[in-house]
């Protein structure tokens, strides 16, 4: 097959499935630490790079990047549960991923349904690389056999796909089991397949693979504060990155470069969280934890 000289590629997460995944490894194996989102971009890249030939080094470009995802109320979410969607939308911000979260809900017998979160994401992503003429392939994060119809409707406006899975099975501490797994149909279906944790598990030593983990999380340890390895000033300036819809907490980019998780009960007096929107500047006293930067005791730039 004859490719572009260049490739456009589209990442694609099924966010449910990530999810589960990204709480593998951070809880259950070595090496106890979240997946690093912005590394992992990286990292595929550079491996549909190498599905495509030598010649392609440096040639491929993710021009976007989106994760479909179905979300609990937050007054159903356990305390832990909570911490961990605050993790992942901090990670997820920073590594400028565009998030499609659907609603899910609790039947009768205590299970999770979600509706059309499969379905946004086929349409969604058909759209944007079917349609605009400008997506060359599409690197889809996702096991469930639903996708094949997608991947092969891509195949016929010549879209490469690669999906990237993870094959485990695990336990939750009340003992019930919890795993990932992808396809088969799927997999033929793809141009190519990746079965990332396995290439984690056998490859683990090489510098690109740990790179996946090298900034994304701390070993699970108890819950203890950290010392800063340098003392941050006591008050710092910067701009409203992003406030997702019907939630109490945002993200912030100081004026350092670095992006900030802030919950709306962090706002001082003069500040109301529901009054703030994007890019507006304000001021912060930043704080590092286990868990990752926080602002914490927010200001509008302009207050008195």
């Amino acid at each position: 097959m004859n490719y572009p000289p260049s490739i456009n590629a589209l990442l694609v997460y099924d966010g449910n499935f990530f999810k589960i995944c990204r709480r593998y490894y951070r809880y259950d194996v070595e090496p106890h630490a979240w997946l690093n989102i912005r590394a992992l971009g990286d990292y595929l890249r550079a491996q549909l790079a190498d599905e495509l030939g030598p010649s392609y080094k440096g040639l491929v470009r993710i021009v976007e990047q989106h994760l479909y995802i179905g979300r609990q109320a937050r007054e159903r979410l356990t305390v832990t549960s909570a911490q961990d969607w605050a993790e992942f939308d901090a990670d997820l911000c920073q590594a400028e991923i565009t998030i499609h979260p659907r609603r899910v809900f609790i039947n009768e017998n205590g299970d999770t349904v979600e509706k059309g979160v499969d379905v946004e994401l086929t349409l969604g992503t058909f759209d944007r690389a079917a349609q605009g003429g400008k997506i060359d392939a599409v690197i889809l994060v996702a096991g469930d056999g639903d996708f094949v119809p997608l991947v092969q409707t891509l195949a016929r406006y010549r879209i490469l796909t690669m999906i990237v899975g993870f094959e485990f099975v695990a336990c939750y501490p009340d003992g019930k089991p919890y795993g990932a797994g992808v396809a088969e149909e799927l997999k033929r279906a793809a141009n190519w397949y990746l079965d990332l944790g396995h290439e984690i598990k056998q490859r683990g030593s090489t510098a690109r693979l740990r790179a996946l983990f090298a900034a994304g999380g701390q070993p699970r340890k108890p819950e203890k504060s950290v010392a800063t390895l340098a003392t941050p000033p006591l008050r710092c300036l910067g701009t409203i990155k992003n406030l997702p819809e019907n939630e109490n907490f945002g993200f912030l980019t100081g004026d350092d470069g670095q992006i900030r998780f802030f919950h709306g009960s962090e706002m001082n007096e003069d500040c109301k969280f529901q009054d703030l929107v994007a890019g507006m500047r304000v001021v912060f006293t930043p704080h590092q934890t286990t868990k990752g930067q926080l602002a914490k005791k927010i200001s509008l730039e302009n207050a008195k």
